[in-house]
């Protein structure tokens, strides 16, 4: 009975620790040339990468190294989690949609495209009330001037 339990079992039966606990050999098989030179590629790989992604602990380790002296940290903290996702995707958008407002303005042979699409809005000149704009109405590209600014917050629904 004991050998036809044998021969009928399973390949996973046969190579399990508790049948073979006594048996097997406690010497590893020797690591081939291949596996040795994948092994320190990725040991090279991790090494050099010092940057993480947002949300990986970046920000964190940031904000520890900027608390020590004063214990206060301080104002450039990155974004982090839906924030950090939300400045992305409208960083990318915003792309998007200046290289489609320069494209149209090239087609129709506009002059100043440079101003024209971005709307002389930059990082050191912000848009300002009572600014001229570029804006979109039902697909039509016009001029429009901004009489009110207001901004959404977290604690505004």
């Amino acid at each position: 009975m004991v050998e036809m339990r044998f021969m009928h079992q399973t390949k996973q039966a046969s190579s399990c620790v508790r049948t073979k606990l006594g048996d097997i050999a406690e010497e590893k098989p020797e690591e081939t040339m291949l596996k040795k030179i994948i092994r320190r590629f990725h040991e090279i790989l991790k090494g050099e990468q010092d940057d993480r992604a947002v949300g990986t602990g970046l920000e964190r380790q940031f904000r520890r190294i900027s608390a020590k002296g004063g214990g206060q940290v301080s104002v450039g903290i990155p974004a982090i989690g839906n924030t950090a996702n939300a400045v992305a995707v409208a960083t990318i958008h915003a792309v998007k949609a200046l290289e489609q407002r320069q494209k149209v303005f090239r087609t129709a042979n506009v002059p100043r495209v440079d101003m024209l699409s971005s709307a002389r809005i930059t990082v050191l000149r912000n848009l300002v009330k009572f600014d001229y704009a570029v804006i979109m109405v039902n697909d039509e590209l016009r001029i429009g001037q901004v009489v009110v600014m207001y901004q959404k917050t977290k604690w505004q629904a």
